[in-house]
């Protein structure tokens, strides 16, 4: 995993420090990124899969790239199957990234389903099944590094939050075509 700041201009610059002192504020963004990208690599290879691609080869080059003060485009933190890069950003528009585990691990997600399926980003059901994915692999990344129980997704953030344990909490359906299906494929 190779974690870097991806400036407003589309390029990329490589987080230094050069008197190896990590805590400072200007870096901690970007360590807690790439140590949320370590312990979703981790997890899953646990479970038997090294990398997104499951090979381990390909899975080494992948960027996970810290904007600052940007929504990405609008798009929010998101993996990109084009530039083969999780971009995290604000959600809500300038602001900090959000690096938590949460967040970091629902992209790689979709890095995997990327190789393991070609994407899951076609109708409205394949992109419903890609986010389940996505939300399953970031609650139990997220469980592997911190035991409580924990159902809710993204409550750091607080946007997007989705309860997987009760979600009609956030409006979201529970069921296929159920209740506040619309208003989630909208």
């Amino acid at each position: 995993v190779h974690t870097m700041e991806e400036l407003p201009t589309r390029t990329t610059i490589e987080f230094l420090d050069l008197d190896n002192v990590w805590s400072e504020q200007p870096l901690r963004r970007p360590v807690s990124a790439h140590w949320a990208a370590a312990a979703a690599w981790t997890h899953l290879g646990l479970l038997g899969m090294s990398g997104p691609d499951g090979s381990g080869t390909n899975g080494e080059g992948l960027e996970v790239l810290v904007q600052a003060n940007t929504d990405c485009g609008g798009f929010g933190p998101n993996w990109d199957p084009i530039d083969l890069a999780i971009h995290l950003c604000n959600t809500a528009g300038p602001g900090p990234a959000h690096v938590d585990v949460e967040t970091v691990a629902h992209e790689y997600a979709h890095a995997v389903t990327h190789y393991a399926m070609g994407g899951l980003d076609g109708g409205l059901e394949a992109r419903a099944l890609g986010e389940h994915v996505a939300d399953a692999v970031a609650t139990s990344v997220n469980a592997s590094v911190d035991p409580t129980p924990d159902w809710v997704l993204f409550e750091e953030s607080g946007t997007q939050v989705r309860n997987l344990a009760n979600p009609g909490a956030q409006f979201h359906p529970k069921l296929y075509q159920g209740v506040y299906w619309l208003q989630a494929v909208q």
